[in-house]
């Protein structure tokens, strides 16, 4: 399936349980160029992937239904093209040691503040695009 996307713009499907966290996560990124879509239960994440079709996913590690890395894992089950990237709150060595451990293709920690968080991601996606 093509899909209709402007020129450079990349897809970012969101997982966190929190709304506020998403919102506020969607509007900076969006505010960056990227269409951003959200995911609050995992129930509803495999149809996401499908209707969506991210170029990444950015997702909570603590979440109540399963984890982040539980999900990151369950994706590169089923897809490894599809880069996975843990964002947390938690300390930035601590993290990005799990998301080694999960196999996931980054880590961004929320801790430095929301506008780090863009400047991250921004800084992410270009490596992931220029591996990919």
């Amino acid at each position: 399936m093509e899909r209709d996307v402007a020129e450079g713009q990349k897809r970012i499907l969101l997982v966190d349980d929190c709304e506020v966290t998403l919102l506020v996560e969607k509007v900076l990124l969006e505010s960056r160029g990227y269409e951003v879509q959200t995911v609050s239960a995992l129930s509803a994440f495999d149809e996401a992937v499908a209707q969506f079709q991210p170029d990444v996913v950015l997702t909570d590690i603590q979440m109540p239904e399963a984890s982040g890395v539980e999900l990151c894992r369950r994706l590169k089950q089923g897809s490894a093209a599809l880069p996975v990237v843990l964002v947390s709150s938690m300390e930035e060595q601590e993290l990005h040691a799990l998301a080694e451990q999960a196999g996931a293709d980054g880590a961004i920690s929320k801790s430095e503040g929301m506008e780090a968080l863009g400047e991250k991601m921004d800084a992410l996606v270009r490596m992931l695009w220029m591996m990919g």
